[in-house]
């Protein structure tokens, strides 16, 4: 610009605006110039005398004011005597003196003795007024300042000790008087009225007759009488100083008013002579201003052509400058030619407008690159609102197939607690029926009791007819042989019953057995079986008696032989009885029977509660096995809900108002520090850093941290840092930096800066790597070999039979052909480089470098996991964070499964792959730490 507004012939002597100013300047101040120094003498001496005469004003209005501060000072030290209040006094008197020094001195100088005269005056009243005012302090001393000085301080000490005396003996009149004198010595103190004096000597008098008359110890009596008479003293003194002050006070007053006057006279006097000066002074200001006059209208006639010559140009220019403030940058400049400053002015114009057309042209470019910002940041939220559509889409369509599932397995939940339920309605009926059944055996065991006496019966009275049968014996042959036949039948019949108690017995225990099984449902059967074995038990026995009775009939039909001819007359009886016998043996089989027909029901009801109890068990499993599955979807729905959420926060971080690793980028290092805190200091590694804190891994396992709490790392880098802790996991603990000293955050930033340094190269490597597999996929739908819709058609397939699962997209085979030739490049190109490989947006790694993409091998999953990872999805925080990286680059570092128990530490740069604009994927590249 300098050079634009050079002279341009320098050569020249310029004869410049500011020199034509000077010049027409010059004149007329040359002009006024005579006027002005003609009078100037003139008003040097007026202004002098007048610069006095204010003086002299200006001294006796200080006079005025030292006089009033000293009235003030004296009145204040008569309502409250103080040492402070003299001396305040005393130096304002002195003020004064000086004061009137001076206006001595001014007088003098003026040559008025008038006023030297009054000063005289004055200073006369004010040294009489100084000695008034030293005659009331030296009163008011011997009054006192206070009620411990002087006479005040004598009455209070007398007063005291009379008090102290009295208050040692039940006085009451006395102690009246005393207080009615101190009544009178206040009053006077306040009044200043001599009557109260007279009072007072009244009551000192009626208090010494008082006292005479009082019972009081001699010696008390006399000090009392002393003190009294030093009390009355010190009033009458006290009288006599406070009488003595009122009038010094008085004629203090009557000095102070003597002042006045001559003041006065010395404030007219200077007054009247500052009149004289201003009448002489406005006589040479009107010369003065008339000269002025003159010489301005010459002035303005010189300066009305002049402004006329000089005004046109800065008009025009004006003109133009209005012009250009409207945002009018079309308007035409007109050069003005001239050597002065308006041409100087012209052509700074002229550049001005260059830079108003230059910065319109350069505003249109920003306005340009700004809504190509705008449309990318537009693009870039459309691409991350389509990943999330993706991810919900696929997300709810997997919740809507589990929901539907779950649906179906609870519907068939209901139908098996509907069997169920209908089987235990069954299972009550049948125990109905068996609990009938248990009665009619109770019943039916009743009646066999009562058989069994009835057989005890007739078995005696056979017992009586052997007894006189054996007398006979001759006579009851035929008999005896009918006697040993139905007791052989009774035999058969008694075993009869032993079996049938037997086998009763083995079907309650049965019974109980099935019962047990049965657990619950079966406690009801349970107790009937046992009431069944009661019974058998009870048979049994019953049984076992009628063998014995047997015996004996036996016995004794076999001693009954010999005199079988004895008995023939009671073969007769014997016949009866053993009918009877033979229809009660008839009667308990038949018994038997109905016993054997319950049981055999009460088992069929035993049977079919067992059946139902195993159904029951059945559908129970059947339910538990559905509610299982329901169970597990509903956490399938979860997990698919906690991955939708892993996605939706990683797309949101990686967004470009979400992401804040671009402002904050993470560097992974491996770096020893150590952290200190309250508790003591631990070991470890520093696994990122940022701008703002840093992750750090112990070496141990971590007690007495808690989030929030203040803690200091120490490292070789940048020294020792306050950090706050934000997160703690096992053995990690992320931090945030507190406010960092300026030599603290130049070390960080000289740290973070080597670290960028040391991995552009690979940043670099692997924009490279991802310019490259762009070109190839744009190339392929070029030609026509592949189309923009298949490369973002992410429906994947399943492939059956592949453990882990394996899937198969619609470009999956796109991938195979174009991507190992970039991959493989770059993994050889650096042998710390672990894997190269390009991950859709959803995770997925269609083609992994040809070492870990061998075939499955049936059978060995964890084979397969280090070794076939082509074709699946890598949904973990680095795989989705690198899957969305829609912009720059991203460094990450973590631990990876290998597979085969084997685990590498990884750092990771994670650049976006775009196919036409749109983001398709990330390419990752991993290196050994």
């Amino acid at each position: 610009m300098s050079a634009a507004i050079a002279d341009p012939a320098p050569s020249r002597i310029r004869f410049g605006l500011k020199s034509q100013i000077l010049c027409l300047g010059v004149a007329g101040v040359a002009m006024i110039g005579c006027f002005y120094l003609a009078g100037l003498s003139i008003e040097r001496h007026s202004q002098q005398t007048a610069d006095r005469v204010a003086a002299l004003a200006a001294l006796n209005g200080g006079i005025w004011e030292g006089l009033l501060q000293a009235r003030g000072t004296a009145t204040e030290f008569l309502q409250k005597p103080a040492d402070a209040k003299v001396a305040a006094h005393e130096q304002i008197v002195s003020a004064i003196g000086s004061r009137l020094a001076r206006v001595d001195e001014i007088a003098a100088a003026n040559r008025t003795d008038e006023t030297a005269r009054q000063a005289a005056s004055a200073r006369e009243a004010i040294d009489g007024y100084t000695v008034r005012f030293a005659n009331v302090v030296a009163a008011q001393k011997v009054i006192g300042f206070n009620e411990n000085d002087g006479l005040q301080g004598k009455l209070r000490a007398a007063v005291h000790g009379i008090e102290t005396q009295l208050k040692k003996y039940d006085q009451p009149r006395l102690a009246v008087l005393m207080l009615m004198m101190r009544r009178h010595e206040k009053d006077f103190m306040l009044r200043g009225d001599p009557k109260y004096g007279d009072d007072l000597r009244k009551r000192v008098d009626e208090f010494g007759a008082e006292l005479a008359k009082s019972d009081l110890p001699d010696a008390v009596k006399a000090e009392i009488v002393k003190l009294m008479d030093i009390y009355r003293t010190s009033f009458l003194a006290y009288m006599g100083g406070q009488t003595k002050l009122l009038d010094e006070a008085a004629e203090l007053t009557r000095h102070y008013e003597s002042i006045s006057p001559a003041l006065h006279a010395i404030r007219s006097a200077a007054d009247q002579r500052l009149g004289i000066v201003k009448a002489e002074l406005a006589r040479v200001k009107d010369t003065v201003f008339w000269s002025i006059c003159i010489t301005v209208l010459v002035a303005a006639a010189a300066a009305l052509l002049f402004g006329r010559w000089l005004a046109a140009p800065l008009l025009q220019m004006a003109r133009a400058m209005e012009r250009l403030a409207q945002n009018d940058l079309d308007v035409q400049l007109q050069p003005v030619k001239r050597r002065d400053e308006v041409g100087q002015i012209s052509r700074a114009l002229g550049v001005f407008h260059g830079k108003l057309l230059e910065n319109r042209r350069l505003t249109e470019e920003q306005a340009r690159a700004k809504e190509i910002a705008e449309r990318e940041r537009r693009k870039m939220f459309a691409e991350m609102w389509e990943l999330l559509e993706t991810d919900l889409d696929c997300a709810v369509a997997e919740v809507m197939t589990i929901s539907s599932d779950a649906s179906a397995r609870s519907a068939q939940a209901v139908s098996e607690a509907k069997t169920i339920a209908s089987e235990a309605g069954m299972v009550a009926q049948a125990s109905a029926r068996a609990s009938s059944n248990v009665t009619t055996v109770s019943s039916s065991a009743e009646e066999l009791s009562a058989t069994g006496r009835e057989i005890a019966q007739r078995a005696a009275e056979t017992a009586d007819l052997a007894s006189r049968a054996a007398r006979e014996a001759q006579q009851a042959g035929s008999t005896v042989a009918a006697l040993s036949d139905a007791a052989e039948q009774i035999s058969s019949v008694v075993n009869t019953i032993a079996e049938v108690a037997a086998q009763t017995n083995l079907l309650a225990l049965n019974a109980t057995i099935e019962a047990a099984r049965a657990g619950e449902a079966g406690a009801g059967f349970a107790i009937v079986a046992h009431e069944v074995k009661a019974l058998a038990r009870k048979t049994s026995e019953a049984a076992d008696d009628i063998a014995q009775r047997i015996d004996r009939i036996s016995t004794a039909t076999t001693d009954s032989t010999a005199v079988i001819s004895k008995i023939s007359a009671a073969i007769g009886s014997i016949d009866g009885a053993s009918a009877a016998m033979a229809a009660a043996a008839e009667q308990q089989e038949a018994t038997l029977r109905e016993v054997a027909r319950s049981l055999s029901e009460a088992s069929a009801g035993v049977a079919m509660v067992a059946e139902n109890v195993t159904r029951i068990s059945g559908r129970s499993s059947e339910v538990e096995q559905q509610t299982q599955t329901v169970s597990e979807l509903v956490n399938g729905t979860n997990g698919r809900v906690s991955e939708l959420r892993a996605n939706l926060m990683v797309s949101l971080r990686t967004s470009s108002l979400g992401d804040r690793r671009s402002a904050d980028l993470r560097r992974p290092v491996t770096i020893a520090a150590r952290l200190h805190s309250r508790g003591g200091h631990v070991d470890g590694t520093l696994l990122d850093i940022s701008g703002g804190g840093l992750r750090f891994r112990a070496a141990m396992d971590i007690v007495g941290l808690a989030e929030q709490q203040q803690v200091k790392v120490e490292c070789a880098s940048f020294g020792t840092i306050d950090c706050d802790i934000v997160a703690i996991g096992n053995r990690d603990v992320h931090l945030s930096f507190r406010e960092l000293a300026p030599a603290r955050r130049e070390a960080v930033d000289a740290l973070l800066a080597a670290i960028d340094h040391a991995d552009q190269a690979q940043v670099d490597a692997a924009l490279a790597v991802a310019g490259k597999i762009t070109a190839a996929i744009e190339q392929s739908i070029a030609s026509g070999e592949s189309t923009v819709a298949q490369w973002f058609d992410f429906d994947y397939q399943r492939i059956p039979g592949t453990d882990p699962e394996q899937f198969e997209a619609p470009f999956t085979a796109l991938c195979d052909r174009l991507l190992p030739p970039f991959q493989e490049a770059a993994l050889a190109a650096d042998p710390n480089v672990v894997f190269c490989v390009a991950i859709d947006r959803n995770a997925y790694i269609p083609t992994h470098n040809r070492k870990v993409s061998q075939p499955q091998r049936r059978g060995e999953q964890v084979w397969n996991v280090a070794n076939s990872r082509h074709r699946r999805f890598y949904k973990d925080r680095a795989g989705m964070a690198a899957a969305r990286t829609l912009h720059g680059h991203l460094a990450q570092r973590y631990e990876r499964d290998m597979g085969g128990g084997a685990v590498m530490v990884l750092k990771e740069i994670d650049v976006p792959i775009r196919i036409k604009d749109r983001h398709w994927g990330g390419l990752r590249l991993a290196l050994r730490v």
